[in-house]
């Protein structure tokens, strides 16, 4: 009995260690996800846009591909005032993309944001769902650590 069971163990065991070395199926596909850090630092709404519909736009490749897409857009400086509600003339459509492309994040710099609060005397507000950190430039060095690609437009 013991000896069938050492047997048993021994079949059950190689069959592990072959089966550990054939190649995975053609229909298994190696899941690839990119990930786009997006600096913006200046007031252009045109070139805001411009980050927005390449965020569209890459998306809609990767999508094609079957590939998964990660974006973190961080604005500090004179960028921010893209992600403040009301004012800003790109909201309706960050709060569009927002909703339609699961992941993408907005991020402010909260050292920027106390700048404007002290200088003005009240806090600017942001557009829903968009993040604060403390650094902007930190967030920028933090996520490339993590790995995303850098792009300052």
């Amino acid at each position: 009995m013991e000896r069938q069971k050492t047997k048993i163990k021994l079949v059950i065991f190689a069959l592990m260690f072959v089966t550990s070395w054939l190649p995975y199926s053609s229909n298994a596909k190696a899941e690839v996800v990119h990930k786009l850090a997006i600096h913006v630092n200046k007031n252009e709404p045109k070139l805001f846009h411009e980050v927005l519909t390449n965020v569209e736009n890459l998306e809609r490749h990767y999508r094609a591909l079957d590939e998964e897409i990660v974006f973190e857009i961080v604005a500090y400086g004179g960028g921010i005032q893209m992600l403040f509600s009301e004012t800003s003339p790109v909201e309706h459509r960050i709060e569009y993309m927002t909703l339609s492309i699961e992941n993408i994040a907005f991020t402010a710099c909260g050292n920027t944001l106390d700048a404007m609060e002290k200088s003005s005397g009240k806090k600017p507000m942001l557009i829903d769902g968009v993040e604060i950190v403390q650094t902007g430039i930190t967030r920028l060095i933090q996520l490339q650590e993590e790995g995303y690609s850098y792009l300052k437009p």
